[in-house]
């Protein structure tokens, strides 16, 4: 987005009322992000073209250098700032050259790129994961500005995560006004030891994020003192916590916390988790603020109603134009209602979106809407999503959960050893750590979140709105051996216990909980050393281990009873393999396709890197495909996917 057309863009903004953009680069990159193709087309974007990707060969190019040239040739807008150099010193006179006319661009850069210009050659030098080998980026150094810190807040993110915000005295940074910046956690302002009133340098980190990078101690006030960690959210008063070891604190107040509703809302919906289509990021902001939705099982209970209401004050451009929307579908009772709440505040006071927020919890009674009046495709399609989202996979409903360190991967996998959500919510986390691939921290944020009361409430209430997540599956037969009490001791972590001694104690014993009643007579019959005798002895009188010995022991016990009709399952024939999965598949959707694989024992990833060992194309295949072929890849079409399915069809 030119810096031009975004300033006249802004300033149009503010004298109707309108969204005002925050800078060129997030302004560009909101634009394409945008639902509605109508909001991106009103945006003053421009674009310079840079590269060809084409399976014709007609169109092959030789070099970077002629791929502009034909572009340019072809009436594509391409920039003027390019330039082929050689060598080290090239490079370097390049990136001088440009830094130096950086202020004058007529658009933002926060660097150059340079490029082997032979395409033979970048073929040949192809990709590491998420990069190519024949492309470097080079930074320019980001540009500091003084200011002054007039605060320190809190502020909540989706996982409860308590990150100190600095307010600051508005200051011109990289071109963009800065008022807030990141101090990242606590330790971090310790160890820059920040206090409101300080002077500080701020920078803005790729030119986008900007924080703080030191502190003026010469311009200190006097009697400056030394910023702590809040005990209690700011925004929902429950208690701010660390968790042990970690640098972060986490708000405890979870689905309770506004904060924590709006964004635990937002990854609810989500295309990898409940996937409800249309719930965009704005619908999500008024459902809340309007009070319609205060837990994710209040979704299923939205009606047409509240969201054409939603939608009107939405579509609205001004307080003027609310007002002439509303006398079309209400009565004198609820206009009445919303006008007494509009008139403690002059309309020449209304600025920006802030009356939006304040209206939204006015509606006191359902409306009879004029339906010629108001589109309701929308709320339609979003009522259809939202139904048609009952229908889960138990690996979906466990992403969705927002569930710290839990990403899809992890999902799938507490879903495929474990069968149900109910044997998972009662996992102690020594439990977790039996399934191969999930670590301490993986374990210990799932049982820290399946213990909170309101989560559990959570999940029992949607389930109660009729979230399926179809039948309960017996645990994978692999759990039991996994299961073993020395498995198990080993994941307590019991210090002095290693694989060694854990057999000993597995030879005397056949349960966990009777180590809370050991002595220390028996310890040295099984040839323990005294220290780590006196270890296990200083550890087991801890009432949290007992009660954790009694937890892990249950659940153990549960779990074997429930395998205890299952077969031992063979190895899968796609065991040991990484499988991505690219392109349109006509057969089946990717998700299906996924599942099948990961049935037969494969590995399924998103990303093509050096340790993928197929590659599954379907129609319109691009850059996944082209990077395969170029780390010579094996490559599979839809024919050959199928056929695998047939053959082992008794396997999944």
């Amino acid at each position: 987005m030119p810096r031009a057309d975004f300033e006249s863009y802004n300033e149009h903004a503010r004298l109707y009322g309108g969204k005002v953009l925050a800078n060129p680069r997030n302004g560009a990159a909101g634009s394409l992000r945008q639902s509605d193709s109508n909001v991106t087309a009103a945006r003053p974007l421009a674009f310079l073209a840079y590269g060809v990707v084409s399976r014709e060969e007609g169109v092959a190019m030789g070099s970077q250098t002629e791929t502009l040239v034909k572009l340019r040739k072809w009436g594509f807008p391409v920039s003027d700032l390019s330039k082929k150099v050689r060598g080290v010193d090239g490079l370097l006179a390049y990136h001088q050259q440009i830094g130096e006319q950086r202020d004058g661009l007529p658009f933002d850069i926060d660097g150059v790129v340079y490029k082997l210009d032979d395409i033979a050659g970048q073929r040949k030098l192809g990709f590491v994961t998420r990069e190519p080998r024949w492309a470097l980026a080079h930074k320019f150094p980001a540009q500091e500005q003084s200011t002054v810190i007039q605060a320190i807040d809190i502020q909540i993110g989706r996982t409860g995560a308590a990150t100190p915000v600095a307010r600051l005295a508005p200051v011109q940074v990289a071109g963009v006004t800065v008022t807030n910046a990141t101090l990242h956690n606590a330790d971090q302002v310790a160890q820059l030891d920040v206090r409101v009133g300080d002077t500080v340098s701020v920078r803005r980190a790729g030119d986008v994020i900007p924080q703080v990078v030191s502190v003026n101690l010469e311009m200190r006030p006097p009697h400056a003192a030394s910023w702590v960690m809040p005990t209690l959210c700011p925004i929902c008063g429950s208690a701010i916590v660390r968790e042990e070891g970690k640098a972060v604190w986490r708000c405890s107040g979870e689905l309770r916390c506004p904060a924590q509703r709006k964004e635990t809302i937002r990854h609810f919906a989500s295309r990898g988790a409940m996937d409800i289509e249309g719930l965009g990021d704005k619908y999500i902001d008024a459902l809340v603020d309007a009070g319609f939705v205060r837990s994710l099982a209040d979704l299923y209970d939205l009606d047409k109603d509240r969201l054409l209401w939603v939608q009107l004050i939405l579509h609205s451009k001004s307080v003027p134009n609310f007002l002439d929307n509303l006398r079309r579908h209400s009565d004198a009772e609820q206009q009445r209602a919303t006008f007494d709440l509009l008139a403690e505040t002059p309309l020449d006071e209304w600025g920006g979106g802030d009356w939006k927020a304040r209206v939204l919890p006015s509606r006191t009674r359902a409306f009879h809407w004029n339906l010629k009046k108001i589109p309701t495709v929308w709320a339609e399609n979003l009522l259809r999503a939202i139904r048609s989202s009952k229908s889960a996979t138990l690996e979906r409903f466990l992403y969705s959960l927002g569930i710290e360190h839990v990403g899809e991967s992890t999902a799938k996998v507490l879903a495929h050893w474990f069968g149900s959500i109910a044997r998972i919510r009662d996992c102690p986390w020594p439990i977790f750590m039996a399934v191969p691939g999930i670590g301490r921290e993986v374990a210990l944020a799932l049982d820290y979140f399946f213990s909170q009361p309101a989560n559990r409430d959570e999940i029992d209430s949607l389930l109660f709105h009729g979230v399926d997540l179809g039948e309960a599956r017996p645990p994978n037969s692999r759990l039991r051996e996994e299961l073993r009490f020395s498995s198990i001791l080993i994941n307590l972590q019991i210090p002095g216990v290693g694989p060694d001694r854990a057999a000993r104690i597995e030879d005397a014993y056949s349960s966990p909980v009777e180590l809370i009643d050991i002595s220390n007579e028996a310890l040295s019959r099984l040839d323990l050393p005294q220290a780590a005798s006196e270890s296990v002895l200083r550890w087991v009188s801890e009432g949290v281990h007992a009660q954790l010995l009694q937890r892990v022991a249950a659940t153990r016990e549960e779990l074997l009873i429930a395998l205890s009709g299952v077969l031992s399952a063979s190895v899968g024939p796609l065991e040991g393999r990484t499988i991505v999965l690219t392109g349109e598949l006509s057969s089946m959707t990717r998700e299906e396709a996924s599942a099948n694989l990961e049935r037969l024992g494969a590995k399924v990833t998103k990303s093509v890197s050096r340790e993928t060992t197929t590659v599954i194309a379907g129609k319109k295949a691009g850059t996944k495909l082209a990077k395969a072929k170029a780390l010579g890849i094996v490559i599979w079409g839809e024919d050959d996917l199928l056929s695998l399915l047939e053959e082992h069809k008794h396997n999944s």
